[in-house]
């Protein structure tokens, strides 16, 4: 399993009796690298505060009729579809913390599985797999998130669900492939329209996604007869994947829908961005962002991703554009905070575990006893687990230790009445749980 020297492209060899030894460590490793992770999202659920954007959510936009969540866009802190998820869990059990985070601790449940379900299938390799799961099981991010009562972590599973259809709609093979492509092109429209009712800037990401999976499919179809024009190749393109093409032209009238029909409502909400004006400006905007989702070991082991192979090389190129075209938005529409990327992280911590498995697969050839090395890797990105939940800190994603809620805001917008929450005194997500707690008025 950690020979790779002549498997760079290609699935494992399998090798009989040694192989059951390993599948066991690796199951192991899984289980309890997976353990870990849900043991912090499930410490951060229980966590008693409530960010101050949370907090806006509950008062603000879950009160509202169910038609009115779904126009109402121009709020940044309204997530229509986490939104509406909330209010439905709080009537079924109560006005509760474990309501309240209940549909963001499921859903960051799901992403260190569907990442490494994403790296297998693209790359049929264990380690890599191993490797994503780790990386992604302790991100700060996407563990704040799992435990707070918005709609990032949802949004960033269901797009790490479209990929994953994508990926395995042209993986389908067997007698039961037919019913295979039908669930993952029933879940091609599901999933990205999904995500785009859980936050509209979903479509900067759907977009480079659906795009790199088309260019997949002409690549293919190219590789059957090179010596074909590009008018035959995709008429029989067109020909092969009619089905596939028929459910993205629904996601497309869907998406269309949606965005047109709220458009006035979305430019509104554009306000709350940040100008970017410029290339200097860019780079130096996406290149906080990324640092203050991933970390810089990250981010410097997602790069390793163009070191080794071809298939990385191309996973590599298919990541650049995603990145680029997420953050390279913010020339045409304001940039938003890094919270606003937090699509990005599963996706880069992907390319970072094939760049650490290229490292690995170098570094072992050279060595007598290769093993450990994986090992020592996964220990010391577990012992690190801390310091990682709380990365998230430099983007604005801890928890205020003193937060101020504005209640009743006058005319003028300036707030007329708010409460000051200290944590020794009570716990602000009482403020909406149980109204008669007794805190501190400004």
């Amino acid at each position: 399993m950690f020979r790779c020297n002549r498997h760079v492209d290609g699935p494992e060899p399998r090798t009989g009796c040694r192989l059951d030894l390993r599948s066991v460590a690796f199951a192991a490793c899984l289980l309890a690298i997976y353990g870990l992770g849900v043991y912090h999202r499930t410490v951060r659920m229980c966590a008693p505060n409530l960010s101050k954007d949370a907090l806006w959510t509950l008062r603000y936009s879950v009160p509202l009729p169910v038609g009115e969540i779904f126009r109402d866009l121009a709020s940044p802190n309204n997530h229509p579809l986490s939104t509406l998820l909330i209010k439905g869990a709080m009537l079924l059990f109560g006005r509760t913390n474990f309501a309240v985070r209940l549909f963001a601790w499921l859903p960051g449940l799901g992403i260190p599985l569907a990442a490494a379900g994403l790296a297998y299938a693209l790359f049929l390799r264990k380690r890599v797999a191993l490797l994503t799961l780790a990386l992604c099981s302790f991100n700060g991010a996407l563990v704040f998130y799992s435990g707070a009562a918005r709609g990032y972590a949802l949004q960033t599973l269901l797009l790490v669900l479209f990929a994953l259809a994508a990926v395995c709609h042209e993986g389908a093979q067997g007698p039961s492939s037919q019913r295979q492509r039908g669930l993952c092109r029933a879940l091609l429209v599901l999933c990205p329209l999904a995500a785009a009712l859980t936050l509209t800037p979903s479509i900067l990401f759907i977009v480079p996604l659906a795009a790199c999976h088309l260019v997949w499919l002409w690549h293919v179809e190219r590789s059957r007869c090179p010596e074909a024009k590009a008018a035959r190749i995709i008429r029989r393109g067109a020909v092969r994947h009619r089905d596939l093409l028929l459910a993205y032209a629904v996601l497309l009238l869907a998406l269309a829908a949606w965005y047109g029909g709220n458009a006035r409502s979305i430019a509104l909400g554009r306000g709350h961005g940040t100008v970017v004006a410029g290339g200097g400006s860019l780079v130096v905007f996406a290149g906080r962002a990324l640092v203050e989702l991933l970390g810089r070991s990250c981010l410097f082991a997602s790069c390793l991703v163009f070191v080794r192979g071809r298939r990385n090389r191309l996973y590599g190129v298919a990541c650049l554009a995603l990145v680029a075209f997420s953050l390279g938005s913010a020339i045409v529409v304001n940039g938003g905070p890094a919270r606003v990327y937090t699509p990005l992280i599963p996706f880069l911590c992907i390319a970072a575990a094939c760049g650490v498995d290229s490292l690995l697969c170098w570094t072992e050839t050279r060595l007598s006893h290769p093993r450990p090395t994986t090992g020592l890797l996964v220990v010391g990105r577990v012992g690190g687990a801390d310091s990682s939940r709380d990365g998230g800190a430099r983007c604005g994603l801890a928890v205020d230790r003193s937060l101020s809620f504005c209640l009743a805001p006058d005319e003028s917008g300036c707030p007329s009445r708010c409460l000051h929450l200290l944590p020794c005194r009570c716990r602000s997500h009482d403020l909406l749980l149980r109204p008669s707690v007794q805190c501190r008025v400004c």
